[in-house]
């Protein structure tokens, strides 16, 4: 008889976490401008951080899963391939987020080429990323891994770099230095090369 009881209270509470558990919500698909304009820019994905990776547990649906560090303030953001990289302005890192390996990674967080608030983020043709630290004033290159390559700004050359980007037919990297009023060209080994643009006036 106690087996019995037991057994219908199980399923009672089986049937109430079932009803509690949050039904998804209906997919909506937005686009750039409405109808009856021809669609230019179409939403197709969200990150908000590892959880997206992370597979969730029948408890994790009912309850909600425990909270993960999320993507902190991003910034500029680069797709390349099955990659996009996301420049944390106060997260000192730029997040690498590979949709095909479900999997992120961070790039300057810690060794050569550190980073304390990336604003801007580049990727060349052969791998390097190229970010941008409104902070240091410094624009760091660095290999897939992750490894520092190359450092721009030494002795003051630039006053708060913030946008950034590649051409890579003509081998170039191009820096906006917001306080400086001036855009830098560099070669992509970050030699100089010259720059353009100067404070507008009044």
């Amino acid at each position: 008889m106690l087996k019995k009881k037991w057994c219908g209270l199980s399923i009672f509470i089986f049937a109430l976490l079932c009803g509690c558990a949050a039904t998804p919500p209906k997919q909506v698909r937005l686009i750039w401008p409405p109808p009856p304009e021809d669609p230019r820019v179409t939403f197709v994905k969200s990150f908000r951080g590892e959880g997206d990776f992370q597979k969730k547990s029948f408890w994790d649906s009912v309850f909600g899963a425990p909270s993960k560090q999320g993507l902190q303030k991003p910034y500029g953001v680069f797709a390349s391939r099955e990659k996009v990289y996301v420049a944390l302005s106060t997260g000192s890192a730029v997040a690498v987020i590979d949709g095909k390996e479900r999997k992120v990674t961070y790039i300057g967080e810690r060794g050569g080429g550190r980073l304390s608030q990336p604003i801007g983020v580049a990727v060349a043709s052969d791998g390097t990323v190229f970010v941008s630290d409104s902070s240091l004033n410094k624009v760091f290159g660095y290999d897939a891994q992750g490894t520092l390559k190359v450092a721009i700004g030494k002795k003051g050359k630039l006053k708060r770099p913030t946008g950034i980007a590649v051409n890579n037919a003509l081998n170039r990297l191009y820096v906006v230095d917001t306080q400086g009023h001036t855009v830098y060209v560099y070669t992509l080994r970050g030699e100089p090369l010259f720059q353009f643009g100067r404070k507008g006036e009044e």
